[in-house]
């Protein structure tokens, strides 16, 4: 819930720091999520005067206001045309941050100078939407009369937002009015709020309207007033502002009331056209079959029998606490409305909403279970503010149905207990002060108390709730520290995996950073890891296409391409998708957690050129038909180019053998043989050609690893080479393990050769290094590639690897011509079997 600061502390009469008041509300059990702090950027920015508007000599729709902003006047462009000559405006100088409009993501960008249409502007008339302060951008910010000219704009409109992230038990707290009174209590000042009693009908309207409720089960109480004389126009510029500030759209002056109420009081209201609902009668009842109802943002539901509905006297005209109807809408046509003020079950509400997926800030306070009694009260604000802003006046109360009126039953407590309870002593004077200020009757006799909590606290009902609102009231710093009691429970089977810790220990060990995602996502998501031009052109995600993936496959993949399409990135297959998801970018379980890690690897880079390393270990979810998904294991690392080199301040780009010494070490810790693993040349669209390689042991894939098709890493704003280890942990286990066996070093020293050889580019890396192996032995004992070369000195179509030979025994050091001699063997099995020549 957003709560402006000033509003609050209007309320409170509150002198203190928004941060001191967001901790004292923090310590009281009201978490805040986040302050927003409008206008902290507004450097350079005043209020300016409007002296003059000219023609542009060269456009129609530009015009040229001269603002004065105290010390000087200065000219512009301006497009818009909704201001006149002495309006108070908001004027950025050059230099100002500014949100770009057109940038549907919010991004402050420099102002400068600039020539439009052969005219120069030295500054900008601001929009609500430039300024941040709200989507619209129709036309430029109109101040106040009494703006004072050349102020900074923060110091008039400036604005401090609480966000708060409350808990479902009270709902009273969904309101100014019950925030403030909390923040009233801790300060020990006075509640501002408006009356809270029913004002007496300002006039007899001669109207009157049938309730029928159908369960009160379903809605305990449905009050209605009526408010003739109805001007719907555009609301007052204070009513506007609160509402933009509490984040809700100001639509009209009918609208805006009911929505300020809500804000202020907490009880949703809704208005309907008078003359559209049909039979003067309004009932509350579940849809039947078949019914549908077009409800106010245009589209045509079907309803179903759990669906709870306000019906007239020819079918429904709204959802029951989730949103109005389109045919009784209020428009400018409108002259008398009823008012609708009720109490819907709070699970019907939920349950529609969420099926209809259609969560308001109507039914997140209805979903709280909120008190009857309110109806009354918000509705007498209701018609009291739409008289104070000229916008109809009507009757308080016009329909009331309150069949079984609640009542409030006291708790009892014996006065030591709260004592015993928090551990921390408290006297009377203090109890009777912390409850009072809450609007809690209290009453002591001997020892004992009688606490009678208001209407909207039903959550108190018993002993220790009344004695937690004094803990928290007081301060939870009063309560003393102890250490808790008691043995520690055994772990759950299957809470703890051994051998997945494990891996997670290798990867933070070879210097990467783990990274915890949400297994949702979405299939545009997951789409981008497809180069454009496979899908046509077309921004849809060929998932479950069985023609469209038999093209890729034929075209873009080789054997290993299709193998690891399979299993590790399967993208040929349609996610299981939630029916109802909260939002479109959490839809789908995943299939790959790549497209989600690369997006990670992005946001870091802003921070940091080099060492970017990010792993994460979780599940993919692989559809399988009429069963629940296969949920293989899947180690997924990202690398950005540069890592730190040996050299102090130095920095080495990543390279394919880099990347699968990588891959062998993981192997290594993890006790699989690394030199029983194949590797082979990867051909798929996620990965750059002729950079990619596929892993397997025994004809099992086991990883894949490579350099990211540049055309993807586009796709994820990713502007340098990046590359991606996917490694199937499910399928690692069940390969044959290396074991831990000692091998002692040997006593004598070897002899070191180099050899750089050129190749086909065809000519896998890991076929040379294969043949070297074989080749020099028993001598060979270490190979490690160090540099591969392509460019100017190289011939179209070759590559230059080059490889550091140790060769040396267990029992004598070898002579220089036992070392030539392996090394011959070495060189002369390359050229037979790959046609390689030696580089001089």
């Amino acid at each position: 819930m957003r709560v402006p600061f000033e509003w609050l502390c209007e309320l409170t009469g509150i002198d203190a720091p928004v941060d001191e008041v967001a901790q004292r509300l923090t310590n009281a059990g009201f978490e805040v999520e986040t302050i927003h702090r409008t206008g902290s950027h507004w450097h350079h920015i005043v209020v300016g005067q409007v002296d003059r508007i000219d023609p542009h000599p060269n456009a129609d729709r530009l015009t040229l206001p001269t603002i004065t902003t105290g010390d000087q006047q200065v000219q512009v462009v301006c497009g818009a045309s909704n201001f006149k000559v002495g309006d108070k405006i908001a004027f950025a100088h050059e230099g100002a941050l500014l949100y770009d409009p057109r940038n549907p993501t919010p991004e402050l960008k420099e102002l400068k100078a600039s020539t439009i249409r052969g005219v120069p502007s030295h500054g900008m008339l601001c929009s609500a939407r430039e300024l941040g302060l709200s989507d619209d951008h129709d036309g430029i910010v109109v101040l106040e009369v009494d703006a004072p000219i050349g102020q900074p704009l923060v110091e008039v409109i400036g604005n401090e937002i609480i966000e708060f992230e409350l808990k479902a038990n009270r709902p009273d707290v969904l309101s100014m009015v019950g925030i403030a009174r909390e923040a009233a209590a801790l300060y020990e000042s006075q509640l501002r709020a408006p009356p809270m009693e029913g004002l007496n009908p300002s006039l007899s309207s001669g109207l009157s309207v049938n309730l029928d409720i159908a369960d009160p089960d379903l809605c305990p109480r449905y009050s209605a007033a009526f408010v003739v004389d109805v001007e719907v126009a555009e609301s007052p510029s204070w009513l506007r502002k609160r509402l933009d500030l509490a984040g809700m759209r100001p639509i009209n002056t009918i609208v805006d009331v009911t929505n300020y109420v809500m804000l202020e009081l907490g009880q949703p209201l809704h208005a309907f056209d008078w003359d559209t609902l049909r039979g003067g009668l309004l009932s509350v009842r579940n849809a039947n079959t078949g019914e549908r109802l077009v409800t106010l943002d245009g589209q045509d539901r079907e309803l179903t029998p759990e669906t709870l509905c306000v019906v007239d006297a020819e079918g429904p005209v709204a959802l029951a606490g989730v949103m109005g109807g389109l045919a009784t809408e209020v428009t400018t046509r409108t002259k008398t409305v009823l008012i609708e003020s009720a109490t819907f079950n709070p699970i019907s509400v939920r349950r529609s909403a969420r099926q209809l997926a259609l969560r308001s800030e109507a039914s997140r306070r209805f979903e709280k279970r909120l008190p009857p009694e309110l109806t009354t009260i918000a509705l007498a604000r209701c018609v009291q503010l739409l008289a104070e802003i000229g916008a109809g006046h009507g009757e308080t109360l016009s329909a009331d149905f309150y069949p079984s009126p609640s009542k409030t039953v006291p708790v009892q407590l014996e006065f030591s207990r709260i004592q015993g309870l928090l551990g921390a002593s408290y006297s009377s004077e203090e109890v009777h002060r912390v409850l009072t200020a809450i609007d809690f009757e209290v009453e002591e006799d001997g020892g004992y108390l009688s606490v009678t909590p208001p209407f909207w606290r039903r959550d108190v009902a018993s002993p220790a709730d009344v004695i937690e609102e004094i803990g928290r009231l007081v301060g939870y710093d009063r309560l003393p520290e102890t250490l808790p009691l008691g043995r520690v429970t055994a772990g759950l089977p299957g809470e703890y995996d051994a051998d997945e810790d494990r891996v997670r220990d290798v990867m933070v060990g070879l210097g990467f950073s783990e990274c915890v995602t949400y297994a949702l996502t979405s299939e545009s998501r997951m789409a981008r890891l497809l180069p454009p031009d496979l899908l046509g052109g077309s921004s849809e995600h060929p998932l479950g296409d069985a023609m469209a993936w038999q093209t890729i496959r034929e075209s873009s993949m080789n054997t290993a391409g299709n193998i690891v399409s399979d299993r590790l990135l399967p993208l040929d297959r349609k996610p299981v998708r939630l029916v109802n998801p909260l939002s479109v970018e959490e839809s789908s379980l995943r299939l790959t957690g790549l497209s989600t890690l690369l997006e990670k690897l992005r946001e870091n880079r802003r921070h940091i050129d080099r060492d970017l390393l990010l792993f994460e270990a979780q599940p993919s979810f692989l559809p399988r038909s009429g069963d629940l998904p296969e949920e293989p294991l899947v180690l997924t690392a990202v690398l950005g180019q540069r890592i730190s080199a040996n050299r102090w301040d130095d920095v080495t780009d990543i390279q394919l053998p880099f990347v699968r010494g990588l891959l062998e070490e993981i192997f290594l810790r993890i006790e699989i043989d690394a030199e029983n693993v194949d590797h082979e040349m990867l051909q798929h669209p996620t990965f750059a050609a002729g950079n990619a390689v596929a892993a397997s042991m025994d004809g099992r894939l086991l990883a894949a690893y490579g350099e990211i098709s540049p055309a993807i890493s586009t796709q994820f704003d990713l502007e340098d080479r990046t590359w991606a280890v996917l490694i199937d942990l499910s399928m690692v286990r069940k390969s044959p393990s290396s074991g831990h066996a000692f091998k002692p070093w040997s006593e004598y020293p070897m002899a070191r050769r180099d050899i750089a050889v050129l190749v086909d580019l065809a000519t896998a890396q890991a076929d040379v290094y294969k043949a070297i192996q074989k080749a020099g032995q028993p001598l060979l004992q270490t190979v490690r590639l160090f540099d591969e070369y392509t460019g100017e000195q190289i011939a179209a179509g070759q590559r230059s690897l080059a490889y550091a030979l140790g060769y040396g025994s267990p029992n004598r050091t070898l002579t220089d011509a036992e070392a030539d001699k392996a090394h011959a063997k070495v060189v002369r099995a390359l050229t037979h079997k790959f046609g390689a020549k030696l580089r001089t």
